[in-house]
Order: structure tokens, then C-alpha cells, then sequence
């Protein structure tokens, strides 16, 4: 980790997602991860945002509070990867 930031983990979460790797859409690809203790971490971190529903709130209001509410959860996240679980949980529930 360097200045407890773990590259490696924020790295997993994007390639999950396909978020900025060139991918049309979000989505779930966990065979881009070789790794199964980081594959596991990543899917902990999605897990945690996949528990939270937007109920009768606006989209982009729930999902700004779950990006804040992972950032302080993991701060060793990157934003690019916050961004990428964002991207995730908003393609999916429109």
C-alpha cells in the first residue's frame, strides 16, 4: 500500500467493472482477476455496495451517498475505483 492506498485492490475494482478499460458498460467480470484472495476482496467491496438500495430517492443522489459512504468505509480505495463501483451500481438499477 503506498500512503494507504492499495493499488492493487482499486486496480481489481476497476477491471471488475470494465470502468475506464475501454468496456462499452459496467459490469461484473470477475474472470479478470487471477488472484483469488483479491477477487475476494473485491467482491467484499461490492458486496457492501450492492446491500444498499435507492428506495424512493433520486439515482444519482443515492449513488453520490454510497460513493461517500464506501470512500469512508475504504479510504485505501482510489477514486477511479469508487467511480467505477458508482458507474456499476447506476447502470444497474435504471
Amino acid at each position: 500500500m503506498e500512503n494507504g492506498m492499495n493499488q492493487d485492490l482499486s486496480k481489481g475494482i476497476i477491471s471488475f467493472v470494465g470502468w475506464g478499460t475501454g468496456a462499452t458498460l459496467p459490469g461484473r467480470h470477475p474472470e479478470r482477476i487471477e488472484d483469488p484472495h483479491l477477487k475476494h476482496q473485491v467482491l467484499a467491496v461490492i458486496s457492501q455496495a450492492d446491500e444498499e438500495k435507492p428506495g424512493d430517492q433520486d439515482l444519482w443522489v443515492w449513488a453520490a451517498w454510497v460513493g461517500e459512504k464506501l470512500s469512508s468505509t475504504h479510504p485505501e480505495i482510489s477514486q477511479d475505483a469508487i467511480e467505477a463501483i458508482i458507474a456499476l451500481i447506476t447502470f444497474e438499477w435504471r
